[in-house]
């Protein structure tokens, strides 16, 4: 496992700009391209970014739990180990508890292959919040500079807007809007832009159901 470089300065600023793209894309997301949903349940949107080819993927469904069960399970390396079938291995590299309240990581994420992207790293910095309406959210930033890339696989990168955001919907459930905006590198020329935002949405798809599979067992 790679080191991060010490002590490590988390983002704030960068990572509070990522906030507000969040906000701005959980009232913007039903008026993007509704696309065929891979997952049944689960509203899935994709939407254009300036510059480049790469879509921006977003899924919204529910799940049967409350907030703050969901966002365990999506930010803590253990349990997210234990139900996400697309993760090869998810390292915390440094933690920050802010006085607000937020809760900053350092992560290396590691993903299996997808369709025909071989394995991949992401090293991302985050930010996790409570919201005064009892929602709980995540946003992520590229942090490649902060650690050595792995050998074992090709670093890939995360643009500002990745991020996801569980809210109370009710009866003891939640609803997750979930968002990827990535490209996964490697190669000379990279992997071609469709075979990546098609691996993306294969991405949610497992991952939304992965997720269900487990809110479904008894709470720990």
């Amino acid at each position: 496992m790679a080191a991060a470089s010490a002590p490590y300065a988390f983002p704030a600023a960068r990572l509070e700009s990522c906030a507000a793209l969040l906000t701005a894309d959980l009232a913007a997301v039903r008026s993007w391209r509704a696309e065929k949903s891979p997952c049944e349940g689960v509203d899935f949107f994709t939407t254009s970014a300036p510059g480049t080819s790469l879509r921006k993927n977003a899924a919204v469904g529910r799940l049967a739990c409350a907030p703050a069960r969901a966002a365990r399970l999506l930010f803590e390396s253990g349990p997210r180990l234990a139900w996400d079938s697309s993760a090869a291995g998810l390292d915390e590299l440094a933690r920050e508890a802010a006085p607000g309240g937020d809760t900053f990581a350092l992560l290396s994420v590691r993903q299996k292959r997808v369709l025909v992207v071989s394995p991949r790293e992401f090293l991302i910095a985050t930010m996790m919040r409570t919201r005064p309406d009892g929602g709980i959210f995540a946003v992520a930033t590229d942090a490649g500079g902060a650690a050595p890339p792995r050998t074992d696989c090709i670093r890939g990168e995360v643009f500002d807007g990745s991020a996801w955001c569980v809210t109370p919907a009710g009866d003891g459930e939640c609803e997750l809007f979930y968002t990827i905006f990535a490209d996964p590198r490697g190669g000379t020329f990279g992997v071609p832009h469709a075979v990546v935002n098609a691996a993306m949405a294969s991405t949610i798809a497992g991952f939304f159901k992965d997720l269900r599979a487990e809110v479904a067992k008894p709470a720990a």
